[in-house]
């Protein structure tokens, strides 16, 4: 209700509106954030997830704590399942939210 977000790109990797009401001005954050020029990555897995696999095995060879925690991890994950929920039921959802990708069979079909 305090702002919105639209998400695109093949692999999820592209900020196309980012609009909140507390910005100093109209379109500030939106302007900072979204960049039309980003290419698309070579699939829809995107280039993330290997930079924090490899940093999790340093972590786990260095005995130091991962950049990114089990519960920061997972709290990541719930906002990626309600993403899926509002766009399968084509609403807004609240977090927390029970959603399982089980769901989402044949959505992409």
């Amino acid at each position: 209700e305090r702002g919105s977000v639209v998400i695109g790109g093949l692999a999820v990797n592209k900020i196309e509106t980012w609009r909140f009401a507390d910005a100093p001005v109209v379109g500030d954050t939106e302007d900072r954030v979204v960049n039309p020029s980003e290419k698309d990555p070579p699939s829809v897995y995107g280039f993330g997830h290997s930079a924090l696999y490899a940093d999790v095995l340093d972590s786990i060879d260095s005995g130091r704590e991962p950049l990114v925690s089990g519960e920061k991890g997972r709290k990541a994950l719930e906002l990626i399942l309600a993403i899926y929920k509002s766009q399968k039921m084509g609403r807004a959802v609240e977090l927390p939210c029970e959603f399982s990708t089980v769901e989402m069979k044949g959505v992409f079909e």
